[in-house]
């Protein structure tokens, strides 16, 4: 596994956050649901009232799980927080019964009647939360339009399918299948770790390896699937609503080299990354064809997205706008001023970091997957080597793939 560690005493808070990353695949549904039952109790601390209670007793600290989609990975993620023990009173050691009960939750989960490995209660009634959940997605149009739209540029790829799957591959999960992905997220995930603030490495460190230093070398993670388009795809889909949901999904493997990386980011920034960029500008503001359009690069599974809300009439167009402003910007690149303005933007994302555990560590985490290991300072300093001709010269890499609009249904 590997550790990464910020020792930094000016945060009030620290934080340890374990993440377990499996491949994105058929037990998805069950690895969802399981984070969602072992919330609910150990075998120490067989209720949530008992793990608030211990929690609390650790002056306060919190301790959460969830799961999640990561590029064409599912990652399971256990994070515990607390009060810097500096600010605490002489003696106080929280991080000692902190830290076990995080490994107990995983490790000891209350079991249930006749062998059962979960309590079946418990199992039946976070599976129907979350199916009810499932159910609901189509009211929120936007989350809705996102998920079919990955559905459709991604199909027949782990990236295209919602980690939590769909109703019925939900209400199939049973006690016996939580318990099956337990073991093999324990014993076959890779394992990342990343401590930020008022924290020693020691105590994580020796915590870690003990808890999984019997584990084999765990297997690589599948390569991310990248699938060169042919002629680019257009989707209408109807709900009943007001508004559409516009997406135009691009292939856009990532450069190997830290320069083009960052060169590309700005473009993307250039592009749609806010208030300043050519989408907003010439889309919303000037020609009003949209309520607010954005892009994004998906860098772990090599995607430029760009979305929309808008009336339904005007898709052709804001698609034709999209397609012409990438255009205008692989060849002349962005004007000086463009590029400054997205620069300050991200390097001030960059120095907010130091102010946030939680963004700090989020940071680490993605520079180590992508195989970057920056400090902050050091991307701030590849931004600001970055010019016009660069963005330009790596705006050549979208390829069109997929324009998906989720419309109103039509009378």
């Amino acid at each position: 596994m590997d550790l990464l560690c910020v020792c930094e005493p000016r945060f009030k808070r620290a934080l340890l956050e374990i993440h377990v990353e499996v491949p994105l695949d058929g037990d998805s549904p069950a690895r969802t649901l399981l984070v969602s039952v072992l919330e609910q109790g150990s075998a120490g601390h067989p209720s949530r009232l008992a793990l608030a209670r211990a929690l609390q007793e650790a002056w306060g600290a919190d301790l959460d799980l969830w799961a999640d989609r990561n590029g064409e990975v599912h990652r399971l993620t256990t994070r515990v927080s607390w009060v810097g023990e500096s600010l605490l009173p002489a003696g106080a050691d929280v991080v000692s019964g902190l830290l076990p009960l995080a490994r107990e939750v995983w490790e000891a989960p209350r079991r249930g009647e006749d062998g059962r490995p979960f309590r079946a209660e418990v199992v039946e009634r976070e599976r129907e939360h979350l199916v009810k959940r499932i159910r609901s997605l189509r009211d929120d149009r936007a989350a809705w339009a996102e998920q079919r739209f990955l559905a459709h540029m991604c199909a027949d790829e782990p990236y295209g399918r919602p980690p939590w799957g769909d109703e019925a591959a939900m209400a199939a999960v049973t006690g016996d299948d939580l318990e099956r992905v337990r073991l093999a997220a324990l014993s076959g995930g890779r394992v990342l770790a990343v401590a930020v603030g008022p924290v020693e490495e020691e105590p994580i460190e020796e915590f870690l390896a003990e808890w999984f230093r019997d584990r084999a070398e765990p297997p690589p993670l599948p390569a991310v699937v990248q699938r060169r388009p042919g002629e680019r795809r257009e989707v209408r889909e109807e709900l009943p609503g007001e508004q559409a949901r516009f997406h135009y999904g691009f292939r856009c493997p990532l450069p190997e080299d830290e320069a083009g990386r960052e060169a590309l980011l700005l473009g993307v920034s250039v592009l749609g990354g806010g208030v300043h960029s050519r989408l907003f500008r010439k889309v919303r503001e000037e020609r009003s064809l949209a309520y607010g359009i954005s892009a994004r690069l998906r860098s772990r599974k090599g995607l430029l997205t760009v979305a929309a809300g808008i009336q339904a009439e005007h898709a052709d167009e804001v698609r034709d706008r999209v397609d012409a402003e990438l255009a205008d910007l692989r060849r002349a690149g962005p004007a000086q001023e463009e590029l400054d303005h997205a620069r300050r933007q991200l390097e001030q994302r960059l120095v907010a970091l130091s102010e946030s555990p939680g963004a700090l560590a989020a940071y680490l985490v993605r520079e180590e997957v992508l195989g970057l290991r920056r400090a902050p300072e050091d991307r701030r300093a590849a931004l600001r080597s970055v010019t016009p001709a660069a963005v330009a010269a790596e705006l050549e890499r979208p390829i069109p793939d997929t324009v998906y609009l989720l419309a109103p249904t039509q009378p």
